[in-house]
């Protein structure tokens, strides 16, 4: 397994949906999970593209991976929720409708849970017009074909999405959100 394979693994499940519906996408889930206190929203998004895939396995620091995100794509499986997001509100897709996603700077970190490579990386995001860079770790759960799995989490407010959490309103998002994402890097890909 090349630090490239990972790489590109990574980026594909980066930040977004289930199951792309693009038969040309990549497979794999970036499944995204919200609190508030009744309960826990779980969504996705569905449409994706990588714009740059230039990783060196003799210098991974050095690698860089971008993906594109269609914003409005967002499924939480409630119709009404999901207008919701995608208003002003929140996302504002009208006039933020792409989210971009840049990996960089991957190291190596030792062995998850599971006895698998364990690797921690910069992610640049670019969300609702806002940059910032966080950290980021995933695994390779399967080497062939290459699987990865990891996550993030980003505080939503930072990034200019929805007000900020307030204990005295039940229905008050906490700021702090999941991101899990799971990817097998296609054949067609691997050749890359």
């Amino acid at each position: 397994m090349t630090l490239r394979r990972i790489a590109i693994a990574l980026v594909i499940a980066l930040w977004v949906g289930a199951a792309a519906a693009d038969p040309g996408a990549p497979p794999g889930s970036i499944a995204f999970e919200a609190k508030n206190a009744f309960s826990t929203a779980h969504g996705a998004f569905a449409k994706w593209r990588i714009v740059r895939a230039d990783v060196d396995p003799a210098a991974p620091r050095s690698g860089v991976v971008e993906v594109e995100v269609d914003v409005a794509s967002l499924d939480t499986g409630i119709e009404r929720r999901d207008h919701h997001l995608r208003t002003a509100d929140f996302f504002d897709v009208e006039k933020f409708p792409t989210a971009r996603v840049r990996v960089h700077d991957a190291e190596p970190t030792g062995k998850g849970e599971r006895g698998n490579p364990r690797y921690r990386a910069k992610f640049d995001l670019e969300i609702h017009g806002v940059k910032k860079t966080l950290d980021g770790e995933f695994e390779v759960t399967q080497a062939s074909p290459p699987t990865v799995e990891g996550g993030l989490t980003l505080n939503r407010v930072a990034f200019g999405i929805g007000d900020p959490y307030t204990w005295y309103i039940p229905g008050s998002i906490v700021e702090e959100v999941l991101v899990h994402f799971r990817a097998t890097l296609p054949e067609s890909r691997q050749a890359r």
